[in-house]
């Protein structure tokens, strides 16, 4: 890793302290509580990691992260910035049960703000302890600190998979993105439970109108339409643009890998730069070639996947929700298909319908919300920054969802066949009318739609260095001035 490298993101856990007893709680799960140390990160510490930061790495994000984060105290949040010098920007992942004065600081500090909370609220009585009334009144605290931008961690387990439907109201009032459990068999789905649930939700998120572009079905529709994702579950090396630090100082790969003797990277008294050269950094590089070779060579989404993440199944194994993602990303294609998207074998995007945004038109939230840099999966806020809020709030008629589908029909239906008959299709033949249907995007990938020719939205395989906000019509009439692109 050296100066010319792209954004490192740094978990730092300031202390692995956290009042809160969730029932899946991988910390708990991977060690033996009593042994957990949970004493603060002193601030000479915080102070060398970035004194050697900000020599290292050009760019740097923080991802504030725990146990409880908010138990280092407000000065240590003060002091830790007045430390910093290339840092894009802060984020933290919190319960919630913060001091005032804490939330107080995050917000003078311009601190990103994530939280959980598990949907319905019926589940997370059973999951977190907590009852509906405290969890509302947790996030609205957060909220009022935060402009009502807190992301939202919901974890899918065997209590809510089943129940996507009665998870609808809480995705439209809060940020939510779905992480599902691991680490605790008794509460975790199965893979054909979680595909149907993903299922579920990528058809309302790309055809109903009030439907918010949840997370991490906007991963897939990224996977699917060009060919890559930034979450870090899906990188093919997430050693280049992740580290993690506790609160002893002990380097990680990431948080996840946290109190794990044998995948410690080093330490920042020994030096960072030691650890971002360890042996165990360039055994996570192997993983990819490994698992091409061996589990994932036949697989035809294996760049846009790369095994998932190393933290749920050793670095050496695919993940073990590899089934439900390959069903997902299969699916979301053939629900393209079905509306007229055109895929070379090597499964990149030819082209597409002009009034592919009026036939689903979830899909212009998905697109405005591509991300530029890597992200961690574990911050609620961490993904959501690219919102749009226009949706929100717009439709408050979706309270009951018990009869608005037959949930269980998407375990046995993913051929898109009623879709097959375009012939409602509009196509647009007046140049005039394509800003009527195509959204302005901002994106940086190594897709983009190079010209709008007849009535379809035609791609161009491209190396993009800086693009940020252009619409698709705005490209296609300059097309012959970003030559220098191609």
């Amino acid at each position: 890793m050296n100066k010319k490298q792209k954004t490192v993101t740094m978990i730092i856990s300031p202390t692995r302290l956290c009042d809160r007893k969730c029932v899946y709680c991988y910390v708990k799960g991977r060690t033996n509580e009593h042994s957990i140390d949970k004493s603060i990160m002193k601030l000479s510490l915080i102070k060398t990691i970035f004194e050697q930061a900000n020599d290292l790495f050009p760019n740097v994000r923080v991802l504030w992260h725990g146990g409880e984060p908010s138990n280092a105290g407000a000065d240590f949040y003060e002091k830790a910035v007045s430390y910093q010098k290339n840092v894009e920007v802060n984020s933290v992942q919190t319960n919630g049960f913060c001091d005032k004065e804490v939330l107080r600081t995050w917000q003078n500090l311009k601190f990103n703000v994530g939280t959980s909370m598990d949907i319905p609220l019926t589940v997370n009585q059973k999951t977190r302890r907590e009852t509906p009334y405290k969890a509302q009144k947790r996030i609205a605290l957060l909220n009022q600190y935060n402009d009502d931008h807190v992301g939202v961690i919901s974890m899918v387990t065997r209590y809510n998979v089943h129940k996507p439907w009665e998870m609808v109201k809480m995705t439209k009032k809060y940020r939510v993105k779905f992480n599902p459990v691991f680490f605790n068999n008794n509460f975790a789905p199965t893979p054909e439970e979680y595909t149907t649930f993903l299922k579920w939700w990528v058809d309302k998120s790309l055809k109903e109108p009030s439907f918010g572009a949840v997370e991490p079905i906007r991963e897939f529709v990224q996977h699917v339409l060009f060919g890559k994702s930034n979450s870090c579950s899906f990188l093919e090396n997430c050693q280049e643009s992740f580290l993690a630090i506790d609160q002893l100082g002990d380097i990680y790969p990431c948080n996840r890998f946290m109190g794990m003797k044998k995948y410690k990277l080093g330490s920042v008294q020994e030096s960072i730069a030691k650890s971002v050269n360890s042996p165990i950094k360039k055994y996570f590089k192997k993983r990819a070639s490994l698992l091409i070779s061996n589990e994932c060579k036949d697989c035809l989404w294996l760049n846009q996947c790369y095994g998932g993440c190393p933290s749920e199944s050793g670095i050496w194994r695919k993940d073990p929700f590899c089934s439900t993602y390959q069903n997902i990303r299969d699916y979301i294609q053939k629900l393209f298909i079905a509306y007229g998207v055109k895929f070379e074998e090597n499964n990149s995007v030819v082209s597409m319908p002009i009034n592919i945004f009026t036939s689903l038109p979830g899909l212009r939230r998905f697109i405005s919300m591509i991300n530029r840099q890597p992200f961690s999966r574990d911050c609620g806020y961490e993904s959501q920054n690219f919102y749009n809020d226009s949706y929100l709030y717009e439709h408050d008629d979706y309270d009951d969802y018990d009869d608005y589908d037959d949930y269980n029909d998407y375990s046995d239906h993913s051929d898109h066949s009623d879709h097959s008959d375009h012939s409602d299709y509009h196509y647009y033949d007046d140049e005039n009318k394509y800003l009527d249907c195509v959204e302005t995007i901002n994106i940086k990938a190594q897709l983009l739609p190079q010209f709008i020719k007849g009535n379809k939205i035609v791609f161009k395989k491209m190396k993009i260095q800086n693009i940020s906000t252009l619409s698709y019509c705005e490209y296609s009439e300059h097309s012959d001035s970003h030559s220098d692109y191609s």
